[in-house]
């Protein structure tokens, strides 16, 4: 193996780790406030954040991904003026469109907020979010330029110690006596890790020479080059934001409460959501692995090496999804009591595990299609999913209750997957080798998660229940991986290495909604 594949192993590795380290202290943090908020407090806490949400994309958009291009571009050059004008230009852009929005909220609030907040505790939370806007926005930048200088672990590793941060610094006030609300508390916890992580990057961008210069003349052309990427994450971000109003509102007119609402409103988005969500992290590591690659072989027009590149991203996240879905499905309910103490929780999980075939085909796809260049795509075919969740929010609540998000969501993420396939098989990039392996792995979860429930049957009786869980788990996990190698063969599962060699001049950020 080459130096350089060797040395691209090895970072795709460490930004893997990293990423689950920072997905499991945030994991450990939402199970610390599920105690310490309630099901209620959780979910007001959720809606404030979704709504922050909205003024973080706005603040920080497709900044990164397009700093990234424009300090490779710089490079490629050899232009260190057109370098400091970047990173400059980018922080002044992040100022603008995160401190104006966040001061016409100051400022308009009891005009906005009962538009906006489907609670009045949600208001004392958004502005204290809201004060950590441009910290967030601006490490985000130097995120970008880091990327751009193909410095992929130490921004990684900022945002591990950022929520490392958050986690530590929101037990710590939780724990304290004060008359500060617990919801503010966390807000607290939130607002005072960006500006920490934004301290540490502005740090380390000194201590590694960065500069900054003029950032007038390329601030409207990076705006510009942003607007595609933010438009689709802002539409998400509204869409989220949104919803959070709309469901209790819809949970509401079914004959619950408003306190009823918002529970079952904390357990979809506080607790049922980021454990099906999981897989995000190994997606977003395969997404740095994958994007250089597939920009390498499209522009060299190498449609071989292009084809078989997509085809094992999206192979590889399926599989992901296929070993995952046995596990939650026998296991689902005794996480979400043993995890949240909530029964709801867990047979939520169970219920709405298969979410993760669609949503990782998606995710990828999405990845895939931004790094070909192919944005204005993926931003309609997110819209055409976007319009299913909203449907399924307004109409279904009355019959499924909570379930309706989950639906919403199943369908958003079915629908992208089928148009993002559709248009990769219509460019030829798709063949029938790729669809037999998506059947193959299909038809593995069924029997695998008979499996499980047969283990669980066999094993619960005998330990306790943790214990249960914990070898049910290694069982069941072991067994896919052996069935999926000896169904699918050493042979096609070894193909999926998708970083083969150094791309020069090229630092493509992960994309996905």
């Amino acid at each position: 193996m080459k130096k350089s594949t060797k040395a691209f192993y090895a970072t795709a590795t460490l930004l893997t780790v990293f990423s689950l380290i920072e997905r499991g202290f945030g994991f450990l943090y939402r199970i610390v406030l599920s105690y310490k908020l309630g099901e209620e407090s959780l979910g007001v806490y959720q809606a404030a954040s979704s709504v922050f949400g909205i003024f973080l994309t706005v603040g920080i958009g497709g900044l990164p991904v397009t700093l990234s291009r424009f300090i490779a571009k710089a490079k490629a050059q050899n232009s260190p003026l057109q370098e400091t004008q970047t990173i400059s230009s980018g922080l002044l852009l992040s100022a603008l469109l995160s401190v104006i929005p966040a001061l016409l909220f100051f400022i308009f609030s009891p005009f906005l907020s009962p538009v906006l907040l489907p609670d009045e505790r949600c208001l004392p939370v958004l502005k204290i979010l809201l004060l950590g806007s441009f910290f967030a926005s601006a490490f985000a930048c130097l995120r970008g330029y880091f990327w751009g200088n193909k410095r992929f672990v130490v921004p990684t590793l900022f945002e591990v110690l950022e929520e490392s941060f958050q986690v530590i610094s929101g037990i710590i006030f939780l724990s304290l006596n004060g008359k500060t609300p617990l919801l503010e508390r966390v807000a607290w916890a939130n607002t005072l890790a960006y500006i920490f992580s934004f301290s540490l990057s502005l740090i380390y961008f000194f201590a590694k020479k960065g500069k900054f210069s003029s950032p007038l003349p390329l601030a409207k052309t990076m705006f510009s080059a942003t607007l595609p990427v933010t438009s689709l994450r802002l539409t998400s971000s509204l869409l989220n934001s949104a919803i959070s109003v709309a469901l209790p509102t819809a949970l509401v007119k079914t004959g619950l409460t408003q306190v009823e609402a918002m529970k079952i409103y904390g357990v979809v988005t506080g607790m049922v959501l980021p454990v099906l969500f999981l897989p995000a992290t190994l997606i977003g590591s395969l997404s740095v692995i994958i994007s250089p690659t597939l920009s390498e072989h499209y522009y060299k027009s190498d449609t071989a090496k292009l084809k078989r590149t997509i085809q094992s991203g999206l192979t590889a996240a399926f599989l992901l999804a296929g070993g995952l879905i046995p596990l939650l499905f026998t296991l689902g309910e005794e996480a979400g009591e043993l995890i949240f103490s909530s029964k709801l929780a867990g047979e939520m999980i169970r219920n709405a595990c298969p979410i993760l075939l669609p949503m990782t085909i998606s995710m990828i796809s999405t990845t895939i299609l931004n790094s070909l260049g192919f944005t204005k795509r993926t931003f309609i075919f997110f819209l055409i999913g976007s319009a299913f969740s909203i449907f399924s929010v307004l109409l279904l609540p009355q019959k499924i209750g909570g379930y309706a998000y989950l639906v919403g969501t199943g369908g958003s993420f079915t629908l992208t997957a089928v148009c993002s396939l559709v248009f990769l098989q219509k460019r030829g990039w798709l063949d029938a080798k790729f669809y037999k392996n998506l059947l193959l792995i299909s038809a593995l979860i069924l029997p695998t998660s008979l499996l499980g429930q047969l283990l669980k049957s066999l094993i619960s009786g005998l330990f306790g229940e943790l214990i249960a869980c914990i070898c049910i788990g290694i069982l069941l996990l072991s067994f896919t991986v052996g069935l999926y190698f000896s169904v699918m063969g050493k042979e096609k599962l070894g193909k999926i290495k998708i970083f083969t060699k150094k791309v020069k001049n090229k630092a493509i950020s992960p994309s996905y909604p």
